[in-house]
């Protein structure tokens, strides 16, 4: 469950081998969060969902000493203390149903006091997180430091996360953060960039006209990158293309049901070309932008009566998380 709870699906963000791209802003903010691990800081990574954010985490992860011990909490829902402390022994695979609140603290306050080694407390999907959780995890890191023993936390969120903790009421625990790592949607340079790399890697080579809408529609976000990428790279080996063009794009970006934003971001003149092409060749049809092949019928039929399930893309599968809510885990 560590490993899995906290991990990126899709070719392109697993650490293995080859398969990560090493971003210049991704990783200064790698080198950042270790830093600060290594002075016993707290850290708290925000920025809007698909930054890279639970990857930045599996970088952390990655770089600590191998006798680190870690608690890893992937979803961050957890309300009160006791949920935190629930979360926290799932974790560890220690039993907590049917435990009072005391009887939990206790029960981690017990491990925490036999780590000989700093205890990363990491907690992804942060903003999920009470206020009365984020408190008790202040009161865990002084109840480590009276008995000798070090809790880091790390928490990563969205941006709610940055304004929860500027609350009155846990102004002790923001006092405490030693870095605060905003990440920004990458430019549409940084997201040609891990395409060119991600496409070195797939089946089917892609025409750069292709290659810049997929960087133009996605906005920077990391996941859509991968998804788009995937959804057009299995159209193109459906119709047994040599390889990817900016109709297999065109046809993913609807099947994924981005096109939407194209219309936004390709300003009125184009849209109204669009709207046209659209009257042209009927009601129900939708039209290819412009710049790109309108392609044949018989192909996009094709491609459509094998179409997949985008979210079969994914795998997922549930196990039970504290409190009976599932909880999804990659495949």
């Amino acid at each position: 469950m560590r490993e899995s709870g906290i991990a990126l699906s899709g070719a392109g963000f697993a650490l293995e081998g080859k398969r990560y791209c090493p971003l210049p802003a991704l990783e200064a903010a790698r080198q950042m969060c270790r830093r600060a691990w290594q002075r016993r800081e707290s850290v708290v990574i925000t920025g809007p969902s698909g930054v890279g954010k639970t990857m930045l985490l599996r970088l952390l992860l990655a770089d600590l000493p191998p006798a680190a011990t870690l608690w890893l909490i992937p979803h961050g829902r957890a309300e009160t203390a006791a949920e935190l402390y629930q979360a926290i022994l799932f974790d560890l695979g220690l039993p907590y149903q049917g435990r009072s609140p005391q009887e939990l603290r206790l029960a981690v306050w017990e491990v925490l006091v036999s780590a000989k080694m700093p205890v990363s407390l990491i907690v992804d999907e942060a903003q999920h997180l009470g206020e009365e959780a984020i408190e008790e995890m202040r009161l865990l890191t002084s109840f480590g430091s009276f008995q000798g023993a070090v809790v880091i936390p790390v928490l990563a969120g969205q941006c709610g996360l940055l304004a929860k903790l500027r609350q009155p009421a846990l102004q002790s625990f923001a006092a405490r953060v030693g870095l605060h790592c905003r990440l920004e949607a990458w430019s549409e340079e940084e997201s040609l960039t891990f395409l060119r790399w991600h496409w070195q890697q797939a089946s089917l080579p892609i025409e750069e006209e292709a290659l810049a809408w997929i960087a133009r529609v996605c906005q920077g976000n990391a996941h859509r990158l991968v998804q788009l990428s995937l959804e057009a790279e299995r159209l193109a080996q459906v119709d047994e293309a040599s390889c990817v063009d900016g109709e297999a794009v065109w046809e993913a970006i609807q099947q994924l049901g981005l096109s939407p934003k194209i219309a936004e971001e390709s300003g009125e003149a184009k849209l109204t070309q669009q709207r046209e092409q659209e009257e042209e060749v009927g009601e129900g049809i939708a039209a290819v932008p412009p710049g790109l092949p309108s392609g044949d019928g018989s192909r996009c039929e094709r491609r459509a009566a094998s179409k997949d399930q985008v979210s079969s893309l994914v795998q997922t599968k549930e196990v039970t998380a504290p409190g009976g809510v599932p909880e999804v885990e990659a495949a």
